[in-house]
């Protein structure tokens, strides 16, 4: 069997979800914003939104990933998820419902898609002196816990962690290494840390955004789903601290969420089902969607429709 060259950061199961027929209708926003009246294009899924062995794991430096086999992100960290998101939102689209199983699906699916983006790079950059502190703070109380080096005096031990920081923040592949390293934990159905995501997402109240009435159809891009604060901000992916979560599922509906709204879903019963509940779009506020999904180190926006792409373009250009 031939192992895949071209890895998805934006997964095939996703976009087929917007394909007009077999293909997506396209636009370079990267040629758009620099002032270009580019025409769309049209593309089948397997042709956007990967990069070469983006996700093979050769002779990485940091956390022990040489000890994982060099296809095991494309191979085994991403198949089940992308097996079954089709199956869960269409249960979504049928019933308005998911049980407690469906619902980490969904949650971790939406996880996986922004932590596997290029653009997460950026995010981990962005934080890296403070993720630097906190892995020298937590490296430093483990070898002083640590018998092996009882007799090193704690100045010692403090260089070296200290030359390890800067190391860290020199290196040139630290931030992949993070961001595999995140990826992998992530697929442990019993880490913390998607047990902390899960928690967040599925005890929000969730909404079908419906845009049948709207002029447009709902559009998606290379870096799907956006966090909007309550001051405006919008951040890749934030889900505390008083957020509004939109993440396109085709070109009719978008999932919605927000902190503002609790149903306590995942911290209380899990056993019945989560009730997603309709709400209709109308024109301006589905407008204010679709330009919120392409203004976070987006390079394309996707859709079905070619009016819904020439509006973002023309609004664009004016700007």
């Amino acid at each position: 069997m031939s192992l895949p060259k071209n890895h998805h950061y934006v997964p095939q199961c996703y976009l087929n979800e917007f394909r007009e027929e077999k293909k997506l209708i396209c636009l370079d926003l990267s040629l758009v914003l620099i002032g270009l009246n580019v025409n769309l294009s049209y593309k089948a899924p397997k042709q956007v939104c990967y990069i070469e062995n983006y996700y093979k794991i050769i002779n990485e430096n940091y956390f022990n990933l040489n000890d994982y086999e060099e296809n095991y992100i494309e191979l085994k960290a991403f198949s089940k998820l992308e097996n079954e998101y089709r199956k869960v939102i269409r249960k979504i689209f049928e019933s308005g419902e998911l049980d407690i199983i469906d619902g980490k699906i969904l949650s971790d699916f939406i996880l996986n898609l922004k932590i596997r983006n290029p653009s997460y790079n950026k995010v981990i950059e962005h934080h890296k002196e403070r993720n630097t502190e906190i892995a020298k703070n937590l490296l430093i109380e483990e070898l002083i816990n640590d018998y092996r080096y009882s007799a090193i005096p704690f100045s010692i031990l403090k260089k070296q962690v200290d030359s390890f920081g800067e190391r860290i923040l020199k290196s040139s592949n630290f931030n992949k290494s993070l961001q595999f390293k995140q990826i992998i934990d992530n697929t442990d159905n019993n880490s913390t840390s998607i047990e902390k995501f899960r928690k967040e997402i599925l005890d929000c109240k969730w909404y079908l955004l419906d845009s049948k009435n709207c002029e447009f159809s709902i559009v998606t891009s290379d870096n799907p789903g956006i966090s909007v604060t309550d001051d405006g901000t919008l951040e890749n992916m934030k889900f505390k601290g008083g957020f509004k979560f939109y993440f396109p599922l085709n070109s009719r509906y978008c999932l919605y969420f927000s902190d503002k709204e609790k149903d306590d879903f995942y911290s209380s019963n899990k056993k019945f089902s989560k009730k997603i509940y309709l709400k209709n779009l109308f024109n301006e506020e589905l407008n204010l969607i679709n330009f919120q999904q392409i203004c976070y180190h987006n390079k394309f926006a996707f859709s079905t429709e070619e009016s819904s792409l020439f509006s973002i373009k023309e609004q664009l250009l004016r700007k």
